[in-house]
C-alpha cells in the first residue's frame, strides 16, 4: 500500500460535492490519509451475511406504473460480465458494457425488486451541480458538473427513447435556508462558486420563494435550472426493463457467497452465476462483500408522500404546480417537493445506521416529525392533507467525500459511495466503471479518478460516537432549519 501525509486543509479540499457535507475529517482529526486497499485480499470466499431488507413501504414504488418483475436466477449460469446491484450504477454500467461489447453476455443480480432498494427510495432529484459544498476548487466543481450532466443526459435520453413514465421534468431546484445566519453561512459560498464557474442561478428572497412554492417559511434561496425531478422507483424500473438484449436481469437474487479466485462465482439461494469479470455496484453494502471496510458511512433518511391534493387544496397552496426544495443544512432541514401528480413529498430525519436496520419505535418518531413539518411548512393544508406513504432509505457517504471507484482486485471493479447524489453521479460512475473495465480511457474515467479514494475511518464503536456527536451538534446549532 501507498501511504502519504496530507494536512487537514488539503483533505478538506478533496471533499468534492456531497449532498450532505459532514466534516468528518475535522471530527476525527485524521492526520494521515491512506490511499486505501479497497479489498481484503485474505477473503477468497466471502460469505455475505447482511442483505438489504425491503419493508415494502416505498411510496414511490406504490404509485409507479405496474410492471412484471424479472425472475430470480436459478441453476448454473455463465456470463462474460456479472454486475451485482441493480441501481443507477449497476444499470448504467450494464448498458455501457452492452454498447461497447454487444457480442458479450452481461448479468445483473439484484437482491430485491428493482426500485424498492436505495435507488428507488430517494427524493427524486437528479442534480447537476456541486450541491451544499462550500467548495473552493472551481476546476473540481466543473468536473463534478461535467460528470453529473453526463449522467443526467444518459437518463433523459433513456426516458425519451423508451417512453419511461417516471414524471421526468427538468424543473431545476431551489436550495433554501430558513434563517438569515444559515443563508449567509451556507448559501453565499454556493453563489460564489457558481459565479466562478460561470453557472446560471437566481438568488431568491422570501417573497420570490413564496411566489414559486406558496411557502413563506424560508428566508432566502438559490435557484439553478439544470436539475431534473422524477419518480426514482419508476425511473430505475424503466431502465431495468429496457436494457439491450445481451443483458439478463435477475431480481430477488441476493448474493450470499462470492468467490473471486480463478474467475468470478456468485452464489444465490437458487443459482450459481459465474463470470469472467465483476462490477460491484452495491453502495453501502460493499463492506459486506469484503471491500472498502471501514471506509463507508451508511445513513438512514425518512420520506413521506401525502395523498393527491384536490383542486381546492392546490389553490390554497398556490405557487407553481411542480417544484423541489433542498435544504441548505442537509443534516437538519427537510427536502420538499410538489410532485407532478400533486402530492407533497417530505424527506427529513438523518441518522447514522451502520447496521442497515432501524426499529419501529424510531420510525414512529420520524413519522411524527414529518407530520410536524407538514404543519409548519403547509399550515393551510395540514389539517386536510394526510400522509399516505412513509418509508426509509439509506445513502452512503465517505469521510472525505471521495467515491469508491476503480479496480479493487484482478477482474473486480467497484463503483460505490454516491454521497447522496446517486441519481446523477452514480449513473455517471456506472458508465465510467464500464469504460475503465474495458480499457476505454474516457473523460468520465479521468473525472472519477480525480476525486481520489475514500479515507480510512475508525472502527465501531468509535465511529458511532463520533458521527452521532457531530449530528447532535448540527441539529442543536441548526434546529431552526428543521
Amino acid at each position: 500500500m501507498i501511504f502519504y501525509k496530507i494536512n487537514q486543509k488539503k483533505l478538506h479540499e478533496k471533499m468534492h460535492g456531497t449532498h450532505y457535507q459532514l466534516s468528518l475529517v475535522n471530527l476525527f482529526c485524521c492526520a494521515e490519509y491512506r490511499r486505501p486497499r479497497l479489498v481484503n485480499y485474505e477473503y477468497i470466499t466471502m460469505k455475505v451475511k447482511l442483505l438489504p431488507n425491503d419493508d415494502h413501504t416505498n411510496g414511490w414504488s406504490a404509485i409507479a406504473p405496474s410492471r412484471a418483475v424479472h425472475a430470480p436466477a436459478s441453476g448454473n449460469k455463465s456470463f462474460d460480465w456479472l454486475i451485482i446491484g441493480g441501481g443507477y450504477a449497476g444499470l448504467s454500467a450494464a448498458r455501457r458494457l452492452a454498447e461497447i461489447h454487444p457480442e458479450q453476455s452481461i448479468a445483473i443480480l439484484e437482491a430485491g425488486v428493482i426500485g424498492d432498494n436505495a435507488s428507488g427510495r430517494n427524493s427524486g432529484f437528479a442534480i447537476d451541480l456541486p450541491h451544499q459544498v462550500g467548495h473552493p476548487d472551481v476546476e473540481g466543481g466543473r468536473r463534478y458538473a461535467r460528470m453529473s450532466r453526463e449522467g443526467i443526459k444518459y437518463l433523459e435520453n433513456s426516458v425519451i427513447e423508451h417512453n419511461i413514465k417516471c414524471d421526468w421534468v427538468r424543473q431545476g431546484k431551489l436550495h433554501c435556508a430558513v434563517s438569515k445566519s444559515i443563508s449567509s453561512k451556507l448559501l453565499k459560498p454556493d453563489i460564489q462558486l457558481l459565479e466562478k464557474m460561470g453557472e446560471p442561478f437566481n438568488w431568491l428572497t422570501r417573497e420570490e420563494i413564496a411566489a414559486t412554492t406558496g411557502l413563506t417559511h424560508y428566508h432566502s434561496g438559490v435557484y439553478t435550472p439544470g436539475t431534473a425531478l422524477l419518480n426514482p422507483a419508476a425511473l430505475v424500473q424503466g431502465l431495468a426493463d429496457n436494457l439491450p438484449g445481451n443483458v439478463e436481469v435477475y431480481e430477488q437474487s441476493p448474493v450470499i457467497e462470492l468467490i473471486t479466485e480463478g474467475g468470478i462465482s456468485a452464489k444465490t439461494a437458487s443459482a450459481v452465476v459465474t463470470a469472467k469479470r465483476l462490477i460491484l455496484a452495491v453502495n453501502g453494502f460493499a463492506g459486506k462483500f469484503g471491500y472498502m471496510k471501514n471506509r463507508l458511512l451508511p445513513f438512514v433518511l425518512f420520506a413521506s408522500l401525502t395523498k393527491k391534493m384536490t383542486e381546492e387544496q392546490q389553490q390554497l397552496l398556490a405557487g407553481h404546480p411542480s417544484w423541489g426544495i433542498t435544504p441548505a443544512l442537509g443534516t437538519v432541514g427537510p427536502t420538499l417537493r410538489r410532485t407532478v401528480d400533486q402530492r407533497l413529498l417530505i424527506r427529513g430525519g438523518f441518522a447514522f445506521s451502520p447496521s442497515f436496520r432501524y426499529s419501529e419505535r424510531n420510525r414512529s418518531y420520524f413519522k411524527e416529525m414529518h407530520r410536524n413539518i407538514l404543519v409548519k411548512r403547509f399550515p393551510t393544508l395540514a389539517k386536510e392533507l394526510d400522509i399516505e406513504h412513509f418509508w426509509m432509505g439509506w445513502l452512503t457517504m465517505t469521510g472525505n467525500g471521495a467515491p469508491g471507484f476503480g479496480m479493487v482486485e484482478e477482474s473486480v471493479y467497484c463503483a460505490v459511495g454516491c454521497g447522496g447524489v446517486g441519481i446523477a453521479r452514480q449513473t455517471a460512475a456506472g458508465m465510467a466503471i464500464a469504460d475503465l473495465a474495458t480499457g476505454n480511457d474516457s473523460q468520465m474515467v479521468s473525472d472519477m479518478m480525480s476525486l481520489g479514494q475514500p479515507c480510512s475511518l475508525p472502527g465501531r464503536p468509535i465511529i458511532d460516537l463520533g458521527v452521532n456527536a457531530y449530528l447532535l451538534k448540527e441539529k442543536l446549532s441548526g434546529r431552526i432549519e428543521a
